[in-house]
């Protein structure tokens, strides 16, 4: 994935919420460094956490998120405006680091977004 400013400004400009993924902690070995992060949309993703299905399971339970708020109200539910989940990297998540990432969720609301 190329990474470039630009991609973060578009998808923060999108009119749709955004979710900024974040590495908060690791342990042992993972593919990527604490801090490392990406943002999430409706309509796409810039940066990376790692890839693999690391990254498909936090996209897909932030795009799950965003879909039940759509049906619901304007809250996004199970991801509140911040929260840590842990994410052991072992054959449970079909990754082989062995190691074990603590992912944050911080939803964007408008005025951050700017």
């Amino acid at each position: 994935m190329t990474l470039s400013h630009g991609a973060h400004i578009d998808l923060l400009a999108s009119s749709g919420p955004v979710m900024l993924v974040s590495v908060a902690a690791i342990r042992g070995s993972t593919p990527r460094e604490a801090g490392a992060f990406m943002l999430i949309g409706s309509d796409g993703i810039s940066g990376t956490i790692g890839g693999g299905n690391l990254e498909h399971q936090v996209t897909r339970r932030v795009r799950d998120a965003f879909a039940a708020a759509e049906d619901v109200s304007a809250n996004i539910p199970d991801i509140s405006r911040a929260e840590i989940v842990r994410f052991p990297l072992g054959p449970g998540l079909g990754q082989c680091c062995g190691g074990s990432v603590e992912v944050g969720f911080h939803l964007l609301g408008p005025s951050q977004k700017t």
